[in-house]
């Protein structure tokens, strides 16, 4: 299905029945692979909004239970892709709050150091993603990381 179908497929599910949480999440997503990162980020957050306020109790009834800690990740690198670093760094930090094997959310939080000009704290994300994945797996951060320091 391409972008244009999901998205309209996806608002469509959201008119029918606006409380139910998962269609928020896979608009968020198709918004992002649009390149509609701002809207991708209302997406997400809309879905973080359900789940926290008046509506978890409802939600848990239906035996629904969002993956949090990846919407977060979804923010994150939405922020990352329009430069707002800053924000994007809270959102992987949320995600280790959430989770903290979210390997993930570490190579973001990296990258979002980085961008921030804190080298050392990205060090530590790195650190985390070597324990979580590898050395293999890890590398690469390491590269950017070791580039971004010179």
């Amino acid at each position: 299905m391409d972008r244009i179908k999901a998205i309209k497929s996806y608002q469509d599910a959201i008119l029918a029945n606006k409380y139910y949480p998962e269609p928020y999440v896979f608009l968020g997503t198709a918004y992002d692979e649009k390149g509609q990162y701002k809207k991708a980020i209302e997406s997400f957050e809309r879905t973080i909004t359900m789940y926290t306020l008046d509506e978890k109790a409802r939600i848990q009834s239906m035996g629904l239970r969002p993956d949090l800690s990846n919407v977060y990740v979804g923010i994150g690198v939405c922020n990352l892709r329009l430069g707002q670093n800053y924000e994007a760094a809270a959102a992987f930090k949320k995600t280790i709050e959430i989770d903290s094997s979210h390997a993930e959310a570490h190579y973001g939080l990296a990258l979002a150091q980085l961008l921030l000009g804190k080298n050392d704290l990205a060090l530590e994300e790195y650190k985390a993603v070597k324990a979580l994945k590898g050395e293999e797996a890890a590398k690469p951060l390491l590269d950017i990381i070791n580039k971004a320091s010179q």
